[in-house]
């Protein structure tokens, strides 16, 4: 079980999109808007959406002494989303490619954050929920809910070790198109995953930033960063990526996304191979 030190609380709600992150969504008036598969729009404040109760509780039917949560695996990125965020726009900034060891510190937070959000995401906790039907039929959804948590609470600390000083980060930035978030975003993690190999992935941290972090065998292993300012069509490409792999709902700070029909069609989907758009388009922004 979990070693946390955090206090239980049944029926608290934990964020798949943590508050720290998406209070960059926000708009002027301080809200941000949702859109499901159906094409209903909802706006509220950012906190008010993306959380799961009880999402990452272990439970019992009866309370006992081996209930934890793992809630406090994603303090230390929750608290680092916008000093991460901060550091990210300041590279765009000065154009910095220059990494001492300081800065690699700052990388493996960047990436921390960016897979704390993957694994949080209602899509691998679908694929999750999916194995343990397969192997043990249709059960409730607090036992779902606490046999996700545990499946996370085996995985995440090995996942956040073995990403540390792999791999290449590529900043991507957009002038005026905005990008969107969603409950899928692009990666090719796998509950299986534990070694980063041949490994993609790229998740909208603003509206006007994203992260993209990739582990290619064709690429040395030291850490670097690629800054990228990104066109229009470059952005749609990522907006519909993002709707490719969410299943429910899509978020957005003022640009309305015109919804495709892989989302309407309400699965997460995802491309079959990794020699597919957004890897292609990582791989020409690094060369």
């Amino acid at each position: 079980m979990s070693n946390s030190k955090r206090k239980l609380i049944r029926g608290e709600k934990h964020h798949w999109w943590p508050k720290s992150l998406s209070n960059f969504w926000a708009n002027d008036a301080g809200l941000v808007y949702r859109v499901d598969a159906d094409g209903h729009i909802i706006r509220s404040k950012p906190k008010e959406f993306c959380s799961i109760s009880d999402g990452h509780n272990m439970l019992f039917s009866k309370k006992n002494s081996w209930e934890s949560t793992i809630e406090d695996f994603f303090d230390k990125p929750d608290n680092s989303m916008a000093s991460v965020v901060e550091y990210l726009v300041s590279l765009n900034e000065e154009k910095s490619l220059n990494i001492n060891q300081d800065e690699s510190e700052q990388l493996n937070l960047c990436k921390e954050c960016l897979l704390s959000l993957l694994v949080r995401s209602p899509k691998y906790r679908n694929a999750i929920s999916a194995l343990i039907e397969r192997l043990r039929g249709k059960l409730s959804k607090s036992e779902m809910k606490s046999l996700i948590s545990s499946n996370i609470n085996q995985k995440y600390k090995t996942l956040i070790n073995n990403s540390k000083n792999k791999g290449k980060l590529i900043v991507l930035t957009s002038e005026k198109d905005e990008f969107i978030y969603g409950d899928g975003l692009f990666s090719n993690l796998s509950i299986n995953t534990q070694n980063f190999n041949n490994f993609y992935s790229l998740v909208p941290f603003t509206p006007f930033l994203s992260l993209a972090w990739v582990v290619a065998r064709d690429y040395e292993p030291n850490s670097e960063v690629t800054i990228a300012t990104l066109n229009s069509e470059q952005v749609q490409l990522i907006n519909d990526t993002t709707q490719i792999y969410s299943k429910e709902y899509l978020l957005f700070r003022a640009q309305e996304p015109l919804l495709i029909e892989e989302f309407k069609a309400k699965e997460h989907y995802h491309y079959n191979s990794t020699r597919n758009p957004i890897a292609n388009l990582i791989d020409m922004l690094i060369q």
